[in-house]
């Protein structure tokens, strides 16, 4: 998936399945710097978790690098642990 803002993709995300039956992993989540703030990372977030309970899955799971305190902060707000 792929966000647009101002006519410029600013964001790109994905699932990919993993080995456990309905379970896909978010990603490749990023947002342009130039573009964060705009909570494009949110909704974006908010379409792949819409999109995983339309398709059916049980589970989807997210790997995070620590130091990235706001996407922390979104992913937590959303649900993961």
């Amino acid at each position: 998936m792929f966000a647009q803002y101002d006519s410029k993709i600013v964001e790109t995300v994905a699932l990919m399945p993993v080995a456990e039956d309905k379970c896909f992993e978010l990603i490749k989540m990023v947002v342009s710097p130039d573009y964060r703030g705009n909570k494009i990372g949110q909704i974006i977030l908010e379409n792949c978790i819409n999109k995983a309970k339309e398709i059916g899955l049980d589970k989807l799971i997210i790997y995070s690098n620590r130091v990235l305190k706001n996407a922390i902060h979104i992913y937590k707000k959303n649900g993961f642990i």
